[in-house]
């Protein structure tokens, strides 16, 4: 697949495939970022720390440790669990209870998420990684019809409308790993709306 079309906002985009010299000018970005953010303050840099010294300091001040690892693999080992076994529940109600359970976990996970993103979401390597998916996305959404939606990777950058940056990114990431862009959401809320839709098919036949 070359392309892949979507529509946001009732305005058609598509996501195409980076050339050669985009993929050499996101791998620079990305170096760019990495370089700039690991110099030192006082040589002009940010002097942001690299994953393994976040992982380092927050252990050693246990603000993130195995303890809050295990803590969070347990809970997505359980919602994997709930998963199966909402994906063969036939029963309404129980099906519902499976649904809301998982929802509760999942909040738990964002919680810990929320944590561990807030330290390492800082570190260079990832604001390296986000630097060159940006310029990714920025250089392969297009318009329908094939003009730029962004002239520079400047323009991107100060897009105001956060709504469509976001489906952007989820879009080209759907097409990139080439994954079915549903994929990219909860799965227990995938089968909710299919639960729905079923429910709605059958209501209405049965009139």
């Amino acid at each position: 697949m070359k392309e892949k079309k979507f529509k946001f906002k009732d305005k058609g985009y598509k996501v195409v495939s980076p050339t050669p010299r985009i993929r050499e000018m996101a791998d620079e970005e990305e170096v760019k970022v990495f370089s700039d953010g690991l110099r030192p303050k006082d040589l002009g840099g940010q002097g942001l720390l690299t994953q393994e010294q976040m992982e380092k300091i927050l252990k050693d001040n246990k603000i993130w440790g195995d303890e809050d690892q295990k803590n969070l693999d347990d809970i997505r080992a359980k919602i994997t669990d709930l998963l199966d076994k909402l994906g063969k529940e036939k029963g309404s109600k129980k099906f519902e209870k499976i649904y809301n359970k998982i929802k509760e976990y999942r909040n738990k996970e964002q919680t810990l998420l929320s944590k561990y993103d807030y330290y390492f979401s800082r570190t260079v390597d990832a604001r390296a990684r986000n630097a060159r998916l940006m310029y990714l996305v920025a250089n392969c959404v297009i318009n329908e019809d094939g003009s730029k939606v962004w002239n520079t990777f400047d323009d991107f950058k100060s897009e105001e409308d956060f709504d469509l940056i976001t489906e952007a990114t989820k879009q080209a990431l759907s097409f990139f790993l080439g994954l079915d862009v549903d994929i990219l959401n909860y799965p227990e809320d995938k089968l909710f709306q299919e639960r729905q839709n079923k429910n709605k098919s059958a209501s209405a036949t049965s009139k």
